[in-house]
């Protein structure tokens, strides 16, 4: 008898648990960004780690400040993960999600992302789906030309089409210099990752300088006319002080405090579609050669707010 209570509670004990949804709105925040890019703790292959309470926990801080998020990639079920928090959190009529198939220069990898991307679909449909981003910065690190680029949003596009009968935006995502003219050919929209302290910019011209890019580089592409375009990564790094860059751009959280309210508002107000880079702090990019990785976050690695949200809303 003994035996068979331990067998029944072992067994009752290993099934998952629901996550957590309920939570108390925190009054420091509300809805001022446009959209948020957000990559989920221990989401890299192949040390996967992340769960759905994790990301529910992500998505009850990010759904009080936007109601758009952009992901970087498929491993990990991290898109799985994000549909079923935004179900469990019954928020599927207001958040909305750009998808990243990531690509760089491991075919495997590539067909991996690939095939994912619809096995979310055919789990999830397409309701949710804002675009889709096949690679982030693949053009900017080399990793594939555009014309072969072009041939997998071409076969996304197809499938989109014949599986789903949807049209959804396909696009890649890369810096400024690399949305030229061909870019825009083979693109649905252009989604640039325009970073003012890359750019040497002091941070008291960078809200400045990123809206001129924005206006230059995606809205002013000759091919350009007619697609609609996005900010895909703007922001800046609250440390560390010394990896100072190309002498006027300065890491510090006064500027990135700074960056977020000369931009956000700003940008909310001219109706320029963005995602702020990004939603936490991500210890796991170490790089020395840069050293400002890990510092990005509108909080900190443990879900601490390290700034202060801008008192506007968000289109």
């Amino acid at each position: 008898m003994v035996f068979l209570i331990l067998v029944l509670y072992s067994d009752q004990d290993s099934k998952p648990l629901p996550p957590i949804t309920h939570f108390t709105p925190d009054p420091k925040l509300h809805k001022a960004f446009y959209g948020i890019d957000y990559n989920p703790a221990k989401s890299l292959m192949p040390w996967c780690g992340v769960t759905l309470q994790n990301v529910v926990d992500d998505i009850i801080l990010m759904s009080q400040l936007t109601n758009r998020i952009r992901l970087y990639g498929m491993d990990c079920a991290q898109a799985d993960l994000t549909f079923q928090a935004i179900s469990a959190l019954n928020l599927n009529n207001t958040m909305k999600v750009v998808l990243t198939v990531w690509i760089d220069k491991d075919p495997a990898t590539n067909q991996r992302q690939y095939e994912m991307l619809f096995k979310v679909l055919d789990t999830y449909g397409t309701d949710m789906v804002q675009g889709i981003s096949v690679g982030n910065e693949v053009l900017f690190r080399g990793d594939m030309a555009l014309i072969d680029l072009s041939e997998i949003m071409k076969n996304v596009r197809a499938t989109l089409k014949t599986r789903y009968n949807k049209v959804i935006p396909v696009f890649t995502s890369d810096i400024g210099n690399k949305l030229d003219a061909s870019v825009a050919a083979v693109s649905d929209e252009l989604f640039g990752n325009l970073h003012p302290y890359f750019s040497g910019t002091a941070v008291s011209e960078a809200a400045n300088w990123t809206i001129s890019q924005y206006n230059d580089v995606i809205l002013g592409n000759p091919t350009s006319t007619g697609l609609k375009g996005a900010i895909s990564e703007v922001g800046w790094p609250s440390a560390p002080a010394s990896a100072v860059y190309q002498t006027y751009a300065v890491p510090g959280i006064a500027n990135t405090q700074a960056m977020i309210d000369t931009f956000i508002c700003q940008a909310n107000t001219a109706g320029i579609p963005y995602y702020w880079f990004e939603f936490k702090d991500e210890p796991w990019k170490n790089d020395p050669s840069v050293p400002v990785e890990p510092f990005w976050g509108i909080f900190d690695k443990d879900g601490n707010l390290k700034i202060k949200i801008p008192d506007c809303i968000a289109p």
